[in-house]
Order: C-alpha cells, then sequence, then structure tokens
C-alpha cells in the first residue's frame, strides 16, 4: 500500500497474493473475501487517510494528478522514446535479466514438485509481476528494477541449486551467462564509481556545493531559491527551500514538451511571483535540454539577470 502510491503501477506485487488467496480458497467464498478483505484493508486505510489529509488542505486533484495521471502519462511518452535512450537502457538491462531468465526457467521445471508449495509460487509469480511493473513504466533505468530486486536474486539462487538434472553442457552455458552478467554489470558499476570519485560526475558535484555555498552566503535563511535541474539535491546543500511547490525541472519540461494538459508551467510562474524566489540556477549552454521550456525560459529572461558564472551553470538574481 505504501509502494502504490508511490508509483501506481507498484500494486502488480500484491497480483501473486491475490492469485494465490484465490487458488487456496475458491472452494470456500467466505473465506476467499475473508482473506482478501484482510488483504486489501492497509491500501483502504491508507488511501482513505490520504484522500482526508489532501483534501483538507484543498489539494485532493493534485495528489491524484502526482500519484496517478502524471505517472500514466509519463509511461505513454516513455514508450514513445520522449523520456530516455530506451535502446542503451535496455543493452544495460539485458546484461542483468538474461540470467533472471535463464533461472526462472530452470526454477519453472521444479513446478511438478511443488505445486503446493506456496512460497514456490509466491516467488515465481512474484517475478513476473515486478517485471510487469518495471518494464511496463516504458522507461527502462536499472534502479527501477531495484524494487524486484529481492524476488530475483532468490529465483536465480533456487536455480542455482537445481540445475543438477540437466544437460552438462547447458549447465555450463548457464554458469558462463552467470559470471559473464556479473563481470559486464560489475564494469558498468565501476564506470559510476569512477565518475562519482574522480570523473565528471565529480566535478559537477564540486561545482554544485560551490553555488550552494555562494547561495547560501548570499541569501537569508528565509530567502527562495530554484535550480532549474534535475532533481532536488541543490535545497538541501544551500540550506535554503525551493521557490516552488516542483522542486526539478524533469517534471516542468515533460510535461510542456509532451502536452499533458495540467497547466504546470503557469503554476511554477504563479509559485515563483508568490515565493519572490531570490536566485534561480540554470545551466550556461542554451542547447541544455530544459531550454526547451520556453515560458518558463521566458520568464526567467524577464525577470532575473546573470549575477554570478560559473563553469557549467550561472546564478540569476531576480531583477
Amino acid at each position: 500500500s505504501v509502494l502504490f502510491f508511490l508509483k501506481g503501477n507498484f500494486l502488480l506485487l500484491g497480483v501473486p497474493i491475490g492469485i494465490l488467496l484465490l487458488v487456496d480458497n475458491w472452494k470456500s467464498i467466505r473465506k476467499f473475501f475473508g482473506y482478501g478483505i484482510v488483504f486489501v484493508t492497509p491500501l483502504i486505510l491508507q488511501a482513505s487517510f490520504w484522500a482526508y489529509y489532501f483534501a483538507s488542505k484543498g489539494a485532493l486533484n493534485d495528489f491524484f494528478v502526482a500519484s496517478f495521471l502524471f505517472s500514466a502519462k509519463y509511461a505513454k511518452s516513455a514508450w514513445k522514446g520522449d523520456v530516455s535512450n530506451n535502446i542503451i537502457l535496455l543493452l544495460e538491462l539485458v546484461i542483468f535479466l538474461v540470467p533472471v531468465f535463464l533461472f526462472l526457467y530452470i526454477s519453472l521445471r521444479q513446478s511438478v514438485k511443488n505445486l503446493k508449495n506456496p512460497t514456490f509460487w509466491l516467488i515465481n509469480l512474484s517475478v513476473f509481476s515486478g517485471l510487469l511493473a518495471t518494464l511496463g513504466v516504458g522507461s527502462f533505468y536499472p534502479y527501477y528494477f531495484l524494487i524486484a530486486m529481492p524476488v530475483f536474486v532468490i529465483v536465480m539462487v533456487y536455480g542455482l541449486y537445481n540445475m543438477g538434472d540437466l544437460n552438462k553442457y547447458f549447465r555450463y552455458f548457464v554458469y558462463l551467462v552467470f559470471a559473464g552478467s556479473i563481470v559486464l554489470s560489475l564494469g558498468i558499476s565501476m564506470k559510476q564509481l569512477y565518475n562519482s570519485l574522480g570523473g565528471t560526475v565529480s566535478v559537477e558535484a564540486q561545482e554544485y556545493r560551490d553555488i550552494a555555498s555562494y547561495v547560501d552566503a548570499n541569501t537569508a535563511p528565509t530567502d527562495k531559491v530554484f535550480a532549474y535541474d534535475y532533481g532536488a539535491s541543490f535545497y538541501r546543500l544551500a540550506n535554503r527551500d525551493s521557490g516552488s511547490r516542483f522542486v526539478s525541472a524533469s517534471v516542468l519540461l515533460l510535461e510542456h514538451r509532451d502536452n499533458f494538459g495540467y497547466n504546470f508551467d503557469q503554476k511554477f510562474i504563479d509559485d515563483m511571483e508568490k515565493s519572490q524566489a531570490k536566485y534561480v540556477v540554470v545551466y550556461r549552454d542554451k542547447e541544455n535540454l530544459y531550454y526547451q521550456n520556453t515560458p518558463i525560459v521566458k520568464y526567467f529572461n524577464s525577470h532575473y539577470a546573470v549575477e554570478k558564472t560559473f563553469t557549467k551553470f550561472e546564478v540569476l538574481k531576480r531583477k
């Protein structure tokens, strides 16, 4: 129920439990609905609480847009290829998913002798629901799969310990694929580690800290700022709150570019007018992706001017 309000598609992770409830209790309608009610009660209670809370704040519609409607349109844009380079991401995922599928096949070969083992079916069905919940988004960032990683690992371990009746050459093939996946995945991970410690990410992080220090030193604690970039780490680095309900430029860009119809640009501008955010941090490169959001860029140009220039970013001050 907690995951459901992070991403609506995570409700699929509960499907295996629902299937097992049906299989185990289909002969007793009373048991089926009784256990079913117990199973969905936490979701109903949490949904009721959030509906009450946001309605009391006059933001019930915003809550549904943020939790469900925007995610649905995001998935549509992702499947169109507007969110990320899916080919590259899929190639990276294949390195991980191939051994998962191999061991899932090996695991399912044990189905007959595990027909009455609910744990076996819970794990294997959870692999399928995890794949639906993650691949169904249409944007194949590897970290999306973290939520399904536990059942993937369990199935792979189970498969490793149940390969005795397989042809030895097929076993060697599985071992080779598994070892190759580990090596290739480690290599990709080392690239991220290198970038974080001494590569481009490290350089950008230091610049971010320098900008945050500058903003912190030239604003009062009550002043608002806005970092026109992905993510929200800047606000904690600068010890200042966002001048808008939107803490990241990515949501604004996607809604504007793909015409979702939620009018986020105007809501952002209204927020900035109300907060009178003192500083805005933007990329210096005018070819940057976020400059495609022309209404917001025009707003910045009309109400802010460059005060401080850094390597990749510049700090704009309200006129």
